[in-house]
């Protein structure tokens, strides 16, 4: 599909082309500036045939801007069309047609009959027609002092507008145009512009001036910090189990740690069925059957702790209790006692 559309637009070229050319003999440049016009109309021929159109596009404008000339602008106005700048397009073949109609065969510097070239850019402002909106100015009525109107980007002055009023085309919807009277007085209005609709635009004394307001800039919002989720239930729960576990487990390592420095004051001591042969040694049992009996707390209080870790971690409860969790573990006698509340 992409290939077929880019042969027909070569082929459109190829047409234009045929509207632009003369033989050799006939169109022979008779200044610098049409002999380079003339070389980068060719390239964008041959880039036309080689299905570039983009760059074939690009030729011809530089070639339209070295030097104008009714042929090349129509494969300019070619080009707009294929970019959908409709209203772009619309002038560029009106200024084709006007110029064909006005200009002699003979002065045309490809030597393409006029008729040809009318008949051409009259077809392509035909098919526009819908995509376009279309204003003619009408300033029969319009106040002595008025001077000219600047609309789409081009001023017209009243005598034009009398004389030889163009149909101008704009792109769908909202054209503004300014009024420029003397002693330098300007008004600004607006227009609506409706695609494949012809309308009239009469310009009379009188006429309402649109006011130009610029709009405060919309307020800046704050950023606010987002309120943090509530906790899930349960949740205090699971975090005390985990601190539960976590003493527990030092408390075993604390029981292992004074079990095995027992161990070691028992075998230093050398009190075979508890009779010891030197004070030293009996110094050394007795610290021994001390640090036993811390070991032996201590490994009793982690179990508890980590059974006791393992129910608040595992323990199946009510999904919409919302509690807080607090955990008090103290010494007690010769051990340690947990105590809180869930």
């Amino acid at each position: 599909m992409i290939a077929c559309m880019k042969a027909a637009l070569a082929s459109a070229f190829v047409l234009a082309a045929s509207l632009a050319c003369a033989s050799a003999a006939e169109a022979a440049p008779k200044n610098p500036q049409a002999e380079a016009a003339d070389v980068l109309f060719r390239e964008a021929l041959a880039l036309a045939d080689q299905g570039n159109i983009v760059g074939a596009c690009d030729k011809f404008r530089e070639s339209e801007a070295t030097e104008h000339s009714t042929g090349t602008l129509m494969n300019v106005a070619r080009c707009l069309e294929r970019e959908e700048k409709f209203a772009e397009a619309w002038k560029a073949y009106a200024r084709v047609r006007d110029e064909a109609k006005s200009a002699p065969p003979a002065m045309e510097r490809n030597r393409t009959p006029s008729a040809d070239r009318v008949a051409a850019a009259e077809q392509r402002l035909k098919s526009l027609e819908a995509k376009v909106g279309r204003v003619r100015i009408n300033v029969e009525g319009a106040p002595a002092t008025l001077v000219s109107i600047e609309m789409g980007g081009t001023t017209y002055s009243r005598e034009t507008l009398k004389s030889t009023p163009p149909i101008l085309a704009f792109e769908a919807g909202t054209q503004r145009y300014t009024l420029n009277y003397q002693g330098n007085r300007s008004t600004v209005h607006t227009k609506t512009i409706t695609a494949g609709l012809e309308s009239e635009l009469s310009i009379v004394p009188g006429m309402t001036e649109e006011r130009i307001v610029t709009l405060p800039a919309a307020p800046t919002k704050t950023p606010t910090t987002p309120t943090p989720a509530p906790e899930p239930p349960g949740d205090g729960m699971r975090t005390a189990g985990y601190v539960v576990g976590g003493v527990g487990v030092a408390a075993l390592a604390t029981g292992a740690l004074f079990g095995a420095m027992a161990l070691g004051k028992k075998a230093a001591a050398d009190c075979p069925e508890g009779k010891c042969k030197t004070n030293e040694a009996y110094d050394a049992a007795t610290a021994g059957q001390g640090l036993s009996t811390v070991a032996t707390l201590a490994f009793i209080s982690g179990g508890v702790l980590v059974l006791g870790s393992g129910a608040m971690l595992f323990w199946p409860r009510d999904k919409t209790e919302k509690g807080t969790a607090r955990l008090r573990v103290v010494p007690s006698g010769p051990g340690l006692v947990m105590a809180g509340s869930f």
